[in-house]
């Protein structure tokens, strides 16, 4: 008996992310810094978020029967679903930091000019 394939998928795509996020925290911004670092965020966006979700799959053996095939698939999910909650955290935070850099970057360029 082959477990059924179970994705590894983010609860929510980092773009709705960042959308909400300038949504809600960055209309104050110059509209020159805004599309800096949306244009920033867009570039880090494509080159460490734009990859495809590994998909795995557990081969279990034959004389399972149904209840214990549950259990370890219930089981296999949890362990995956905290890894996966585990590593996204770190990617949230690793992004911030990226993200709260570009955002300096973008400030500093215009308000360097802003100040000529």
């Amino acid at each position: 008996m082959r477990a059924k394939v179970i994705p590894l998928r983010p609860k929510k795509d980092i773009r709705e992310i960042v959308d909400a996020a300038f949504e809600e925290h960055l209309r104050h911004l110059k509209p020159e810094v805004s599309s800096c670092l949306r244009s920033e965020l867009e570039v880090l966006l494509h080159k460490h978020f734009d990859h495809e979700t590994p998909e795995l799959t557990l081969t279990l053996p034959q004389d399972l029967s149904e209840t214990q095939f549950e259990s370890i698939r219930r089981n296999f999910r949890n362990v995956l679903e905290a890894y996966n909650d585990l590593v996204t955290a770190r990617a949230n935070l690793l992004f911030r930091d990226l993200y709260l850099a570009r955002l300096e970057i973008c400030q500093l360029k215009y308000d360097r000019q802003d100040n000529r």
